[in-house]
Protein backbone atom coordinates (compact mmCIF):
# COMPACT_ATOMS: atom_id res chain seq x y z
CA UNK A 1 0.00 0.00 0.00
CA UNK A 2 2.65 2.42 0.87
CA UNK A 3 4.56 1.79 -2.33
CA UNK A 4 1.32 2.45 -4.04
CA UNK A 5 1.16 6.01 -2.48
CA UNK A 6 4.80 6.65 -3.63
CA UNK A 7 3.84 5.76 -7.04
CA UNK A 8 1.02 7.89 -7.00
CA UNK A 9 2.86 10.97 -5.96
CA UNK A 10 5.13 13.14 -8.58
CA UNK A 11 8.74 13.15 -7.08
CA UNK A 12 9.02 14.95 -4.23
CA UNK A 13 5.42 14.73 -3.68
CA UNK A 14 4.29 14.48 0.25
CA UNK A 15 2.31 11.57 1.80
CA UNK A 16 0.71 12.93 5.01
CA UNK A 17 -0.94 9.83 7.39
CA UNK A 18 -2.40 9.77 10.61
CA UNK A 19 -1.91 6.87 12.95
CA UNK A 20 -3.34 6.02 16.46
CA UNK A 21 -0.66 5.39 18.60
CA UNK A 22 -0.14 1.49 20.07
CA UNK A 23 -1.84 2.47 23.65
CA UNK A 24 -5.32 2.61 21.42
CA UNK A 25 -5.39 -1.27 20.96
CA UNK A 26 -5.73 -1.75 24.63
CA UNK A 27 -8.48 0.81 25.47
CA UNK A 28 -12.20 -0.04 25.38
CA UNK A 29 -14.36 0.99 22.02
CA UNK A 30 -15.35 4.22 22.31
CA UNK A 31 -19.18 4.90 23.87
CA UNK A 32 -21.86 5.60 21.31
CA UNK A 33 -21.57 8.30 18.66
CA UNK A 34 -24.45 10.62 17.39
CA UNK A 35 -25.35 12.91 14.53
CA UNK A 36 -28.19 14.65 13.47
CA UNK A 37 -29.21 15.32 9.92
CA UNK A 38 -31.97 16.93 9.12
CA UNK A 39 -34.59 15.14 10.80
CA UNK A 40 -33.15 12.19 11.77
CA UNK A 41 -30.52 10.74 14.43
CA UNK A 42 -27.43 8.78 13.22
CA UNK A 43 -26.08 6.56 16.06
CA UNK A 44 -22.72 4.63 15.62
CA UNK A 45 -22.59 2.05 18.45
CA UNK A 46 -18.78 -0.39 18.59
CA UNK A 47 -18.04 -3.20 20.30
CA UNK A 48 -14.96 -5.03 20.33
CA UNK A 49 -15.16 -7.87 18.99
CA UNK A 50 -11.55 -9.39 18.90
CA UNK A 51 -7.92 -8.22 19.83
CA UNK A 52 -4.77 -9.85 18.93
CA UNK A 53 -1.52 -7.78 20.58
CA UNK A 54 0.79 -10.40 19.26
CA UNK A 55 -0.08 -9.27 15.64
CA UNK A 56 -1.22 -5.47 16.71
CA UNK A 57 -4.83 -5.84 15.35
CA UNK A 58 -8.61 -5.45 16.14
CA UNK A 59 -11.81 -6.21 14.70
CA UNK A 60 -14.49 -4.78 15.62
CA UNK A 61 -18.14 -5.14 14.74
CA UNK A 62 -20.27 -1.12 14.10
CA UNK A 63 -23.30 -0.69 14.72
CA UNK A 64 -24.66 2.19 12.55
CA UNK A 65 -28.63 3.43 13.12
CA UNK A 66 -30.92 5.81 11.92
CA UNK A 67 -33.67 7.06 14.16
CA UNK A 68 -36.78 9.16 12.84
CA UNK A 69 -39.59 10.66 14.65
CA UNK A 70 -38.27 8.26 17.78
CA UNK A 71 -38.45 5.21 15.49
CA UNK A 72 -35.69 2.92 14.09
CA UNK A 73 -36.01 3.23 10.37
CA UNK A 74 -32.87 1.59 9.54
CA UNK A 75 -29.98 -0.88 11.24
CA UNK A 76 -26.61 -1.29 9.52
CA UNK A 77 -23.62 -4.01 10.56
CA UNK A 78 -20.15 -3.92 9.80
CA UNK A 79 -17.08 -6.06 11.00
CA UNK A 80 -14.02 -3.42 10.83
CA UNK A 81 -10.70 -4.35 11.16
CA UNK A 82 -7.45 -2.30 11.93
CA UNK A 83 -3.76 -3.06 12.49
CA UNK A 84 -1.72 -0.24 14.67
CA UNK A 85 1.94 -0.02 13.84
CA UNK A 86 4.54 1.60 16.08
CA UNK A 87 6.51 4.40 15.86
CA UNK A 88 9.53 3.39 14.77
CA UNK A 89 8.31 0.34 12.67
CA UNK A 90 6.08 2.36 10.61
CA UNK A 91 9.00 4.88 10.00
CA UNK A 92 11.01 1.59 8.60
CA UNK A 93 8.02 0.88 6.38
CA UNK A 94 8.05 3.66 4.73
CA UNK A 95 11.60 3.81 4.21
CA UNK A 96 11.72 0.58 2.85
CA UNK A 97 8.80 1.70 0.56
CA UNK A 98 10.95 4.42 -0.84
CA UNK A 99 10.27 7.31 1.26
CA UNK A 100 12.60 9.83 3.05
CA UNK A 101 12.85 13.07 4.64
CA UNK A 102 10.24 11.74 7.43
CA UNK A 103 8.76 13.55 10.17
CA UNK A 104 6.75 12.51 12.98
CA UNK A 105 4.96 14.17 15.26
CA UNK A 106 2.13 14.10 17.70
CA UNK A 107 -1.12 15.60 18.62
CA UNK A 108 -0.97 17.99 15.37
CA UNK A 109 1.89 20.03 17.47
CA UNK A 110 5.11 20.53 14.24
CA UNK A 111 8.61 19.39 15.45
CA UNK A 112 6.73 17.79 18.45
CA UNK A 113 7.99 14.27 18.59
CA UNK A 114 4.76 12.22 20.21
CA UNK A 115 5.10 11.18 23.66
CA UNK A 116 3.44 8.61 25.90
CA UNK A 117 0.30 11.00 25.96
CA UNK A 118 -0.26 11.57 21.90
CA UNK A 119 -3.60 10.70 21.11
CA UNK A 120 -2.43 11.05 17.26
CA UNK A 121 0.92 10.42 15.31
CA UNK A 122 1.15 12.02 12.16
CA UNK A 123 3.72 10.52 9.63
CA UNK A 124 4.98 13.31 6.87
CA UNK A 125 7.24 11.86 3.87
CA UNK A 126 8.25 12.81 0.23
CA UNK A 127 7.99 10.41 -2.38
CA UNK A 128 12.35 9.36 -3.26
Amino acid sequence: MLRRFRDALAPGGRLLLDLDPLGCLAEPPSPPRFWESGDDLLVLHESRAQTDFVRQTSVSLLRYEQWRSGRLAASELELFALRFWGVLEFELALREAGFADILVCGDYRADTPPDGAATVVTFEARAA
